[in-house]
């Protein structure tokens, strides 16, 4: 049985995540709160690579299925945008990878939600879909990219292209699309036709954003964000500006106030708010080692991963490790 049959025979508007063993720790942190808040929502495991046996050992518990997909279409586009004989492109070993997101959307029978996974989720997605209900919107982003981060995703030249005004530029951390607007061939086609164009564009450190939005814009689809569609939700990064909490209970309460859905992982930041944050991070983590811990060693192979992001992966890898 494929993929696309497989989530067929579940229930509508699934949730898709891209995820490995070498970062369950971020991993178990979003499990824990999604089932909190989503405890029936279908979930779904895009492999990042094959490094895999933690993922599958916690799919029973958290009631999530991988997809079992063909990604070699996937991986030849990888190969070819991001090559590893590059000197350059040698971090890319492990950020490439994130391009195996667009398999999503040859997996689902209907409208579907990516998210990646180094955020704790604070509230249900049910009215999030809702974004997607117009009929003459595509995709649906959280927000859009500010104009000060867009040479991040963007060369200079991009201006001169017609593309480039055509839609909303938008992370694609998160984004909801509707079902049959795009899929894997019109990505790979769509890049192929215009290969030397989208190089030029792109902002080389960047995977998946650059080429997302490329190939939308050129497409013509329908890009809008949340709040242009009157759904109020937003991610830490546009929530407590005016008055930080200063506790785990007044970040929960302010998440439902602020129609917060989600905390990112602040990386190493010293900041008081971001030390807060570590603390909603701590405290899903924690839980979902408690959830675990009956079956027999897998809390203890969690805990001794330490990973702390990419640069602590590619530390480990140390070159070009290519199993």
């Amino acid at each position: 049985m494929n993929a696309k049959s497989i989530v067929m025979s579940k229930q509508t508007e699934p949730v898709c995540v891209l995820a490995n063993d070498a970062f369950i720790q971020y991993f178990i942190v979003f499990l824990e709160s999604f089932r909190e808040h989503n405890p029936l929502r279908p979930l779904f495991v895009i492999p990042f690579d094959n490094r895999m046996d933690l993922v599958r050992e916690l799919a029973g518990i958290y009631e999530y299925e991988i997809l079992e997909m063909d990604l070699c279409k996937i991986d030849s586009l990888i190969s070819i945008l991001f090559p590893l004989m590059e000197p350059w492109y040698l971090h890319y070993r492990i950020l490439r990878n994130r391009l195996r997101k667009i398999a999503a959307f040859d997996a689902f029978a209907s409208s579907f939600l990516y998210i990646d996974i180094d955020c704790a989720i604070l509230r249900s997605f049910d009215d999030l879909f809702t974004a997607i209900d117009d009929e003459h919107i595509d995709i649906v982003a959280i927000q859009r990219i500010h104009q000060k981060h867009l040479d991040k995703v963007f060369r200079s030249c991009v201006v001169k292209f017609d593309w480039y005004s055509q839609v909303p530029l938008v992370p694609t951390s998160f984004f909801i699309s509707k079902n049959g607007v795009l899929s894997v061939d019109d990505i790979c086609l769509t890049i192929d036709k215009f290969r030397e164009e989208y190089i030029n564009a792109r902002f080389e450190s960047i995977i998946d954003q650059p080429l997302l939005n490329f190939v939308w814009a050129k497409l013509g689809l329908h890009v809008s964000t949340l709040d242009e569609c009157g759904v109020f939700a937003k991610s830490l990064h546009l929530g407590f500006e005016d008055a930080p909490p200063r506790n785990l209970n007044e970040i929960f309460s302010s998440a439902r106030d602020q129609h917060l859905f989600m905390v990112h992982w602040p990386g190493h930041s010293k900041e008081k708010k971001d030390f807060l944050l570590k603390e909603v991070w701590d405290y899903y983590f924690v839980r979902g080692i408690q959830r675990i811990q009956a079956k027999k060693g897998l809390a203890e192979r969690i805990k001794s991963c330490n990973y702390q992001g990419i640069l602590s992966e590619l530390n480990r890898i140390n070159g070009f490790d290519q199993k």
